[in-house]
């Protein structure tokens, strides 16, 4: 997995572009050398940034997209680490 900071989030919400630059530079480098599964946005946003929580699924949709734009055949998925209590 490689994780989007919570800082990434609301610029990767609001630009496809910016959000396929982030991909570039940080998923891209480590493939195919690395097995990544997933893309993980945010780290906890709903319990330590719930100011996040309406960016989250624009964010995961621009992530996709650039997964897709790159030529991700459906192996790297976007999701959000949830703490669970």
């Amino acid at each position: 997995m490689v994780m989007m900071p919570n800082q990434n989030i609301a610029d990767a919400a609001s630009s496809p572009s910016n959000t396929l630059q982030w991909v570039k530079s940080n998923v891209v480098p480590h493939l195919p050398d690395t097995q990544i599964h997933g893309v993980v946005v945010g780290n906890e946003v709903f319990k330590s940034n719930p100011e996040l929580n309406l960016q989250l699924v624009p964010a995961m949709t621009n992530v996709h997209g650039a997964l897709v734009q790159l030529g991700n055949q459906g192996w790297i998925i976007p999701a959000v680490q949830r703490q669970v209590q």
